[in-house]
């Protein structure tokens, strides 16, 4: 209906209000998507007892008193009223439905109820959660704790003091925690698309001791308290993390957008700890170390660190696909593999033959001022403006005479290689040029391929050609295969924790779910019990191309410390006059 003029929208408003009464829904206008529900019983008195079957309804004005809440009851709070629970006896177990205002608190015993909220939740602590909270409209809580409990958040929640154990966060709006944060003893945070979660934001301190999934933007402090960050997190969106972090030594921990550790004079990777960077990795004000003999540090993105990036293990490793950018770079012990551009502003130093530099064609390294007592060989190039220095009795030799390493020294001392070395220990397949090019963080091409962490299972590339539209099921079991046996250590495939990706748009709000709906082309679902995928497309899709990525992983039996793959393509084509596409896998 259009309205033309003044009049006619005076006329309008009144009928809207007419029907409105007539049929009862001037109450429910004030609380979107609030259901409605057939009563069974009003509040009254200073106490009420729900039995299962029983909806007892509070349609206006305010009450308070107690309640016991059995299995099977519901409690409804319409919009414009309020409820406050003063106390609980018994069991705290049905359903509540609150489309007004509720406060209530629940201490000590396990309350097991489902509480649905479109209005506003108040409380001055919930203990011992095992049910469940949805929210669609606000919810404030100081003191907040689960236990195998799940919470869904579509608009905003505020808490002060949160533990949860075992439990499922998946928020969609915004999630704000003033206070400590511990999210234990496994369970699962899920920050959705365009969602907005900040823990440990005033206070205390945070411990992630479950997976990690963000898609959207997660901010958190000091998260170092008991084992820090242990168990897998993936980041599709933004993350940081400042003043304090340790990477415990069962964690994963991998980005493919933007991650950043603010103010942390450490990032302290432990154990057997992964960090694994394909997109942006910023450290600001600290150092990336390497602590144990099983870190590893992947970098298939653009890495820039304001302090060193620091091994201090033997067994230690890193692997530079890539772009690193950092004030120093250091070994005392373990291995960097580097096929991309390291340039530090400061030192590169190599210190003792544990510690070892393989340097590959592809590999460029430069800084000021440059030391090795330990071992380079390989390939590539090297360039430094200040003091070079192989005064030692460690190891500098390229692969052969007829592929050398080239190391330039744009303020030589004298006509050697190294301004300070060792007359009987020269270096072997090493060439100083003229000249040479510095390669910078803009004009280096990263070319290599993506290095995959720890032990990754092997992901294939799904392709798919139909002539008409119906469903197409793919089974993951045909295209996955475990890591190989490692140290008597089996590995086997999660198909449970298969996870789905638009391939042309990052934004899309069912990335890094199981069920991936692609606007105009259809919908990828996976069985997680089979691994089975059924793609259904759109009616409209009756010919060309969708393209999906999927991401899955692998466990050694016994441990908790999973691995994933990279993402890799599923390509569908439907329809007659197409042929096999050349298919690549989409750079990070």
């Amino acid at each position: 209906m259009k309205i033309k003029n003044s009049m006619n929208k005076s006329i309008y408003s009144k009928l809207v209000i007419v029907l409105s009464l007539l049929t009862g829904s001037v109450m429910q206008s004030t609380a979107q998507n609030c259901p409605t529900v057939n009563c069974t019983n009003t509040f009254s008195g200073s106490y009420v007892t729900v039995n299962s079957g029983q909806v007892y309804c509070l349609s206006s004005g305010s009450w308070s008193g107690g309640v016991t809440l059995n299995a099977g009851g519901t409690i409804y709070v319409a919009p414009g009223a309020s409820l406050n629970i003063d106390y609980v006896n018994g069991d705290f177990n049905g359903k509540i439905i609150n489309c007004g205002n509720l406060s209530m608190s629940l201490w000590n015993n396990p309350r097991n109820a489902e509480i649905i909220n479109y209005g506003t939740l108040t409380s001055n602590g919930i203990q011992n959660l095992t049910g469940s909270i949805t929210n669609y409209g606000t919810v404030d809580i100081p003191q907040f704790t689960t236990n195998g409990a799940t919470l869904i958040n579509y608009k905003k929640m505020n808490l002060k003091s949160v533990s949860l154990q075992n439990t499922t966060l998946r928020n969609h709006d915004t999630f704000v925690v003033n206070g400590n944060f511990y999210a234990l003893n496994g369970g699962t945070i899920d920050n959705r698309v365009n969602a907005y979660m900040s823990l440990n934001n005033s206070y205390g301190n945070t411990e992630l001791a479950g997976t990690v999934e963000n898609t959207g933007t997660m901010i958190m402090r000091n998260a170092n308290s008991g084992n820090g960050i242990s168990r897998k997190v993936n980041n599709y969106g933004v993350m940081k993390i400042s003043d304090a972090v340790v990477v415990g030594s069962t964690a994963y921990f991998t980005n493919d957008s933007l991650l950043e550790f603010v103010n942390i004079g450490s990032v302290n990777l432990q154990g057997s700890s992964i960090l694994q960077n394909n997109k942006r990795l910023n450290v600001t004000s600290g150092n990336i170390d390497l602590n144990s003999s099983n870190t590893q540090f992947v970098n298939n993105g653009m890495a820039k660190v304001s302090g060193t990036i620091a091994q201090n293990a033997a067994g230690s490793i890193v692997v530079n696909n890539c772009r690193m950018f950092a004030a120093n770079y250091f070994i005392g012990n373990g291995i960097t593999t580097n096929k991309g551009l390291i340039w530090v502003t400061g030192d590169f130093k190599v210190e003792g033959l544990p510690s070892e530099v393989k340097n590959d064609t592809t590999g460029f390294i430069r800084g000021a001022n440059f030391r090795n007592s330990g071992k380079i060989t390989g390939y590539g190039s090297f360039y430094f403006t200040g003091n070079t220095d192989f005064n030692s009795a460690g190891i500098f030799a390229g692969s052969s005479a007829s592929h050398p390493i080239v190391f330039f020294d744009a303020s030589p001392t004298g006509n050697q290689i190294f301004d300070t070395y060792v007359q009987n220990n020269p270096a072997v397949n090493t060439i100083r040029p003229g000249s040479l090019t510095p390669m910078d963080t803009t004009s280096y091409n990263c070319s290599p391929a993506f290095a995959i962490a720890g032990f990754p299972p092997s992901a294939a590339l799904v392709y798919k050609q139909v002539c008409s539209n119906a469903p197409i099921q793919i089974n993951l079991n045909d295209y996955v295969t475990p890591h190989a046996t490692t140290n008597s250590r089996t590995f086997t495939v999660q198909l449970n924790s298969a996870k789905f990706f638009d391939y042309y748009n990052k934004n899309n709000v069912t990335n890094n779910t199981n069920s991936l709906n692609i606007d105009g082309k259809g919908t990828f679902v996976l069985n997680p019990a089979t691994g089975i995928i059924i793609f259904t497309p759109s009616a409209n899709f009756t010919q060309g191309e969708v393209i999906a990525q999927y991401v899955i992983s692998n466990a050694a039996n016994g441990e908790t410390m999973t691995y994933p793959s990279n993402k890799t393509n599923i390509t569908i084509t439907i329809g007659s006059g197409y042929s096999s596409p050349i298919i690549t896998v989409k750079p990070q």
